[in-house]
């Protein structure tokens, strides 16, 4: 689990490549944590782009951000919650939660090792094995512990 950098601002940034339907799933889970959220639409461009996504998350964060294109400045105040959505958000979130030191949950399968992120949730049909919260099948028995989790990571009880 991650321990809290004090510089976060208590803020969830979502993090995306802009697609509407990811977004919204990344706006559902903020509104139910209960912290306050901004969008982050992000592309990795130039020569980075070209590695893939397991190789990216092995770059420095501040390397990997360098090389980053969104429609908002990824620098501090830092988010306490970083949720990303979908394969091509990956490296960015997982180089966003090592530099702000924040509590990092992937939807969907992000085909890198779980260790990397603190929570993913992924549906049945993403064909994901290993440690996750499963929302679409509630009698998970990982679904209490990673509520609790989440409850972890804001400011409120």
């Amino acid at each position: 689990m991650t321990a809290f950098h004090s510089e976060n601002s208590g803020e969830t940034w979502i993090v995306t490549d802009g697609s509407v339907g990811m977004e919204a799933q990344g706006i559902a889970v903020a509104k139910a944590v209960g912290l306050p959220y901004r969008l982050k639409r992000v592309q990795v461009e130039g020569a980075m782009r070209y590695l893939p996504a397991p190789l990216q998350t092995l770059i420095p964060p501040p390397l990997l951000l360098k090389s980053v294109a969104s429609n908002e400045p990824l620098q501090a105040p830092w988010p306490r919650l970083v949720i990303s959505i979908g394969r091509r958000s990956v490296p960015v979130a997982i180089a966003l939660k090592r530099r702000a030191k924040a509590f990092g949950l992937h939807i969907q399968n992000p085909k890198v090792p779980a260790s990397l992120f603190d929570l993913i949730a992924a549906p049945v049909h993403d064909g994901y094995i290993g440690p996750c919260l499963s929302p679409w099948y509630p009698e998970d028995e990982c679904l209490p512990a990673a509520m609790g989790a989440l409850r972890g990571c804001t400011r409120y009880p």
